[in-house]
């Protein structure tokens, strides 16, 4: 299908500490199949030779590149970049991750054969770790490459109150639904969670089942860090939690929030984050002050047991 129009779509590629990956990722933008594509790489301050790496094929290659003189955080660093895009559509890449080479044209086809309501398109993604060997895919995939199991579309709020179910990576985002938002919310740690929920509360998403996106998955990354003391993520997500309160309007939307409580009180005390605990715990009253589990792991919190170790090792007996 050819796109008449051919809008802009910008990608930011954003750097931290990616000296390994960030070349393979920036010239998977360059070597796609669509061509009217802004690209701007931002570098948040790394410690090892990132900068040196992007500097060495910027000579001959055409995006613009931010150096940070100091650590910002992604939110911040992002939101940076995002004063520069000039795309109908963007797409917020991380170093370490790859484009397939028809992604952009496959999503920009996509995104333009849909109504002006939908801020995300998402799709399905190549799991691979640091040696770029593949793991596995996002969505399992059959014989045909589609998804055995299709995620839910159009009108996603409660669903992702509930779970997580949407691969960042995979995302191109309306550039005027980012606008609006005022782009990501630069006092949390992490942005996922937060967006899916202010972006999903106006805004419809659409899944697109291909395989457009490689993400990698390595030992440093956040999923891998956020029940370690002095993590800041589960305080990320109780902010999120509390955004979610004072945006919800119906009863499934409140009882999709107590699941989530429910489930981020039990890992957070199991992990012996007291604090976080006690912000969900409070939280989760309000909404169900009669709580059984609220009381249950009020007692268990307040005990001061050492629960991290079994949490460990649960958490490793699965994988």
């Amino acid at each position: 299908m050819m796109i008449m129009s051919m809008p802009t779509a910008t990608v930011i590629c954003t750097c931290y500490n990616h000296e390994k990956f960030v070349v393979e990722a920036i010239l998977s933008v360059l070597d796609q199949s669509y061509e009217n594509i802004q690209l701007i790489v931002i570098d948040d301050a790394s410690t090892d030779n990132s900068v040196i790496a992007i500097e060495g094929i910027i000579t001959d290659k055409d995006f613009r590149f931010i150096k940070n003189k100091k650590n910002q955080g992604l939110c911040k660093n992002f939101n940076n970049a995002l004063k520069y895009a000039q795309g109908k559509y963007v797409i917020d890449l991380s170093a370490d991750d790859v484009l397939f080479n028809n992604r952009i044209e496959t999503q920009v086809e996509f995104f333009e054969l849909l109504s002006e309501d939908y801020g995300v398109v998402f799709s399905n993604a190549e799991l691979i770790n640091e040696d770029d060997g593949f793991q596995k895919h996002f969505y399992k995939i059959g014989r045909d490459k589609l998804a055995l199991e299709k995620p839910n579309v159009g009108n996603v709020y409660t669903d992702l109150i509930g779970k997580f179910f949407i691969a960042a990576p995979t995302m191109m985002m309306r550039k005027s639904m980012l606008d609006e938002l005022g782009g990501y919310d630069e006092t949390l740690a992490y942005e996922d969670f937060d967006f899916w929920i202010r972006s999903s509360r106006n805004w419809k998403y659409a899944f697109q089942d291909k395989v457009l996106t490689k993400i990698r998955e390595t030992s440093g990354s956040l999923s891998s860090t956020q029940y370690l003391a002095g993590d800041e993520q589960l305080a990320t997500t109780y902010e999120v939690c509390r955004k979610i309160y004072d945006l919800n309007e119906s009863k499934a939307e409140n009882e999709a929030l107590i699941g989530r409580l429910k489930y981020e009180i039990k890992h957070a005390v199991m992990a012996e984050k007291r604090d976080d605990a006690q912000n969900f715990l409070t939280l989760l009253k309000k909404l169900e002050p009669t709580s059984k589990t609220a009381k249950f792991f009020d007692q268990l919190n307040r005990l001061n047991l050492p629960t991290s170790w079994l949490r460990n090792s649960l958490q490793k007996i699965r994988t």
